[in-house]
């Protein structure tokens, strides 16, 4: 368009309006980027997805300690002989504590070199105890029995035994009421007869058990 096309004629100026658009220039590098707007609104709540696969179980723990035993068992391995009408061989023992209660009934089988020799039977406590009582009960002929009645640390002493039959059965039970020193419950035996063997046979066996 020519130049005098283009002034308007009341102000005597070009008028801009009536100027050709030129050609575009390249493109600007991008402006640095502007403040993130506010958060939107939650969507809605997607449907349950599908359950997993079971995983693979754990290892075991390890085991835990030991619950205390109320009832506690003890038996003869092996034939224990005694010749001595002094020296005691130990049959059961059991380890308690300061306050406990025990009882226990230990069966005894057992040979008597003699029939005039009888079975002689100890029960040792803790030193302390404030209650202790024991008795015997053991087969002296084919037909007649013995009791006998003692304190802890105290001596019953059987006074015969059957020989034919060899096999004698006695029995020992009784009470400790432990006091205030923890120690040993020891049930233990000897001969009547310094010499003359009594032997107290495998399978002989005494339960322990806690109040």
């Amino acid at each position: 368009m020519p130049k005098a096309a283009m002034i308007d004629e009341v102000t005597g100026k070009i008028r801009p309006e009536l100027i050709p658009e030129g050609a575009a220039g390249p493109q600007g590098p991008p402006g640095p980027p502007g403040d993130p707007g506010p958060q939107g609104d939650p969507g809605p709540k997607g449907d349950k997805g599908d359950t997993g696969l079971q995983g693979i179980p754990g290892n075991d723990g390890a085991p835990g300690a030991p619950g205390p035993a109320n009832l506690v068992m003890r038996r003869v391995a092996a034939d224990v002989v005694q010749g001595s009408n002094v020296t005691f061989s130990n049959l059961f023992t059991i380890p308690v504590l300061a306050g406990e209660v025990w009882s226990l009934d230990a069966v005894l089988f057992f040979v008597s070199a003699a029939a005039t020799t009888g079975l002689v039977v100890q029960v040792d406590v803790p030193t302390g105890s404030t209650f202790s009582q024991f008795g015997l009960f053991t087969q002296e002929t084919a037909t007649a029995w013995r009791f006998l009645a003692a304190a802890g640390n105290a001596v019953m002493i059987g006074t015969a035994a059957v020989v034919t039959p060899a096999i004698n059965n006695a029995r020992v039970s009784g009470t400790v009421e432990v006091g205030a020193n923890a120690g040993n419950i020891v049930v233990k035996f000897r001969s009547e007869v310094n010499a003359s063997n009594v032997t107290v046979k495998r399978g002989s066996f005494c339960p322990f058990m806690k109040h």
